[in-house]
């Protein structure tokens, strides 16, 4: 799926079963991690094992095991099999 957003926060949430649920939360702003805005939109996959994510500057957020993508205008999720595909534009 392409969204327009400005940022992405990619991490995973408590473990059930044998996986990780991966969460991507959309949002408005650059660097929502360090403001009190909900997401835009946020989508939850099961049964990932990897995430691939090609062609973006990512931040890692060590306190929270997150990572962060700032400066978007555009971003794409593909869910292949036990993979998700994170690829998108930033703006310079």
């Amino acid at each position: 799926m392409h969204y327009k957003t400005k940022s992405v926060v990619i991490g995973r949430t408590k473990r059930t079963g044998e996986s990780y649920p991966v969460f991507v939360s959309l949002f408005s702003v650059n660097d929502p991690h360090l403001t009190n805005k909900v997401p835009t939109d946020s989508f939850e996959y099961q049964g990932i094992t990897k995430v691939i994510i090609t062609g973006l500057e990512v931040g890692y957020l060590p306190l929270g095991n997150d990572l962060v993508i700032n400066h978007l205008s555009s971003i794409d999720v593909e869910k292949k099999a036990d993979l998700l595909i994170i690829t998108g534009e930033q703006e310079e």
